[in-house]
């Protein structure tokens, strides 16, 4: 017996939809491995969906220094997400006042953990572009003030960290030094928990691994 070609393509296909099912099916069941976080409801959850789509990127990560419990991350297309018992739950704070979705870099204070600074980009929307720069939250990102209008010049999707503080400024109710740089627009300080910022060095050249650290104790 003669099998058409159309055949053979429906076969192939078949087995392929039906592999991807099943393994999706055992992926969201096993929380022992590593696997992508892509934004989903719960209802696409219990059904086994992966969720998302291609460019769902996680740009940056921070984790409270006083209580390690609370991690923040900062989204691609997703604004701010929030862990409060280290990673195995995710939650999306109110997010008011934060003008644009595009999540770059992030950083938690390492006393208060309610206040997280986040560096957003317009990249497509650009009717929103005079939005784009420095914000930060006091109540764990529910609501956000601007502290520094600028241009981001993301390029790229990975990993940044251009957001800093130095440990030495710890004070009781927060860090009080705090850096952060934008590739081909400068470096910044301020010494005022962020209420204004001082550019300290204009940046020609993009940054390689696009990542700042405060220096230690």
């Amino acid at each position: 017996m003669k099998i058409k070609r159309w055949e053979i393509v429906n076969l192939i296909a078949l087995t392929f939809i039906l592999t991807f099912i099943l393994s999706t099916g055992s992926y969201t069941s096993d929380f022992d491995v590593w696997r992508v976080m892509p934004i989903r409801s719960e209802e696409e959850f219990n059904l086994g969906m992966i969720g998302g789509e291609a460019t769902q990127h996680m740009h940056g990560i921070a984790r409270s220094a006083s209580n390690p419990d609370i991690i923040y991350t900062a989204h691609d297309c997703g604004q701010v997400w929030k862990s409060t018992d280290a990673g195995e739950t995710w939650e999306k704070p109110l997010g008011k006042n934060l003008s644009l979705i595009c999540g770059q870099s992030i950083e938690a204070d390492p006393v208060n953990p309610n206040i997280v600074f986040v560096i957003v980009a317009y990249v497509w929307n650009w009717l929103a572009k005079d939005y784009e720069g420095l914000y930060r939250s006091k109540d764990g990102g529910d609501t956000w003030e601007f502290v520094l209008p600028t241009e981001t010049n993301f390029i790229n999707s990975g990993y940044k960290h251009n957001i800093a503080y130095d440990p030495t400024s710890a004070t009781p109710s927060g860090a009080s030094r705090w850096y952060v740089a934008f590739p081909e627009n400068g470096l910044y300080r301020s010494e005022t928990l962020m209420i204004l910022m001082k550019q300290l060095l204009f940046l020609e050249v993009l940054f390689g691994k696009q990542q700042m650290e405060g220096r230690p104790l």
